[in-house]
């Protein structure tokens, strides 16, 4: 079976502001208490999910765009999308998706904008290759 194809985050609606960026990576250690006093410490998983908060300000067209797409292409978040994620190797596209909806923490700012509130999980965050690693060092 083919994997769905993804919707891309539309280029028309806003990125989420860098003051709330952050990209928080779930523990892969397992840590195990030996007699001796020291721990053994091991990779559970080859890929774990990395956590992203992210806000989102906008005009109230865009809010209603933005409220469009959250509701009918991401069939109310529960949907995977592509999306750009900034790395420290610059904007990267991500397979990623809504852990809450912004719809659940949205308010006005003024007459005409809005601010919307999420976090998102982001399947697996793009690191440089083992060989660009070595380059790079």
């Amino acid at each position: 079976m083919a994997d769905p194809i993804l919707i891309k985050y539309p280029p028309n609606l806003p990125s989420p502001l860098l003051s709330s960026h952050a990209l928080k990576q779930q523990s892969n250690l397992l840590r195990t208490k030996m007699d001796s006093g020291h721990s053994r410490v091991r990779r559970r998983f080859k890929s774990v999910p990395t956590i992203m908060p992210a806000s989102w300000h906008c005009k109230s067209d865009v809010a209603a765009a933005f409220e469009g797409f959250v509701t009918h292409a991401l069939y109310d978040c529960t949907a995977w999308f592509l999306m750009n994620i900034l790395t420290p190797s610059g904007l990267v596209v991500h397979e990623v998706r809504f852990i809450t909806s912004p719809l659940e923490d949205c308010k006005p700012l003024s007459a005409t904008r809005w601010e919307y509130n999420a976090k998102i999980e982001i399947k697996q965050r793009a690191v440089i290759s083992e060989q660009q690693t070595a380059e790079a060092l």
